[in-house]
């Protein structure tokens, strides 16, 4: 298109004429625009594609971390299976000594099998950032804030502070109703394990054996890097 300029009662309008693309004058400003753009779509599908790579190559990363959270999820439930094998878990009993013996028995057997565990091997430092990042922002969806939440959770449980220690017993007086806004949020475990928060602490926990299987140290309202 190219521009007439004409007057009218004293003022300057601009008259739009339509004319054939090839024979419509180019500026030099607008060829050099063109060539700086590049091909298809130009700068700023570009930086369009950049971002797009970006946001894949972020999503590609979270998948990969969960996976390896469920096959370290699937190699604990095979080995404690095994170990179910030679330890029968406790049995149905109205005698509750009995019945804690059972538990006790199976988490020693645990310990046995896992002797060197530690913290961070299912809540790894990049997969911790990755659940702190996903339960803020469930929360964040939901109107929902971690003081609240904490509050609420606290008033079910003692006040007194307790050790969380990996390959060491669960109290179950510290174990919260988790919020299903959260538990919408993490990955799924077998009927063996569980999420449980204690304090701000989330903690993977063995509840047939009442053991405490790896602890996400301020998993509730705690730093992550976005």
């Amino acid at each position: 298109m190219s521009g007439i300029w004409s007057r009218d009662r004293g003022r300057a309008l601009f008259a739009v004429q339509e004319c054939p693309p090839s024979s419509c004058p180019r500026s030099e400003a607008d060829q050099r625009l063109d060539q700086s753009r590049g091909p298809r779509g130009g700068l700023a599908g570009a930086i369009a594609i950049v971002c797009i790579t970006a946001t894949s190559a972020a999503q590609i990363k979270d998948h990969v971390l969960l996976q390896e959270f469920t096959n370290r999820v699937a190699d604990y439930v095979t080995l404690r299976r095994h170990i179910e094998l030679r330890v029968p878990p406790p049995r149905v009993s109205a005698d509750g000594d009995e019945i804690q013996s059972g538990i006790d028995a199976v988490a020693a057997a645990i310990r046995a099998a896992r002797p060197h565990a530690k913290p961070g091997e299912f809540f790894g430092p990049e997969l911790g950032q990755l659940f702190r990042r996903r339960i803020q922002d469930a929360l964040t969806r939901h109107g929902l804030h971690a003081a609240d939440l904490l509050a609420d959770m606290n008033n079910e449980t003692p006040r007194t502070h307790v050790e969380l220690r990996v390959n060491g017993p669960f109290d179950w007086a510290y174990a919260a109703q988790m919020p299903a806004v959260i538990l919408e949020v993490l990955p799924a475990l077998p009927g063996e394990l569980q999420y449980r928060f204690v304090n701000r602490d989330l903690v993977l926990l063995d509840i047939r054996a009442e053991l405490i299987v790896d602890v996400l140290p301020h998993a509730l309202g705690g730093e992550f890097n976005a």
